[in-house]
């Protein structure tokens, strides 16, 4: 499903990071890892990434300060899908910073890789 795609999986907590490699290795993804958003950023300007899943809330900062960064950019960019546990989030507020998607916590890892698909497949449309 998401063969060839290469998927930065930005969390700070490790064993989510493990689930979500193990889950996106297993249909195809080439997976990335970084703890935090510095990291990130960095493997963002280093690498060939197609879509990033970030956590909203990190401790060196947020998703949303992420997305706005890559976001400042120049030439081609990766998707964005923000991952978060808090209800009531302004779904324009995250657009709006530079996030292609979003999905709330706790959510199906099917859900999650279904999400990423259709994210990548926009683009391509």
């Amino acid at each position: 499903m998401l063969k060839g795609k290469v998927v930065l999986i930005l969390e700070d907590d490790s064993e989510m990071r493990s689930i979500f490699k193990e889950e996106l290795t297993a249909v195809g993804a080439e997976v990335l890892e970084a703890p935090n958003g510095v990291v990130g950023f960095q493997m963002i300007k280093s690498f060939n990434v197609d879509i990033v899943v970030s956590d909203l809330n990190m401790p060196d900062g947020d998703g949303l300060e992420f997305c706005r960064k890559v976001k400042a950019l120049p030439g081609k960019k990766p998707k964005i899908l923000l991952c978060s546990g808090q209800v009531g989030l302004n779904a324009t507020m995250m657009q709006k910073a530079g996030a292609t998607r979003f999905i709330f916590k706790p959510f199906d890892m099917l859900v999650l890789i279904k999400t990423i698909a259709v994210a990548l497949r926009d683009e391509a449309a």
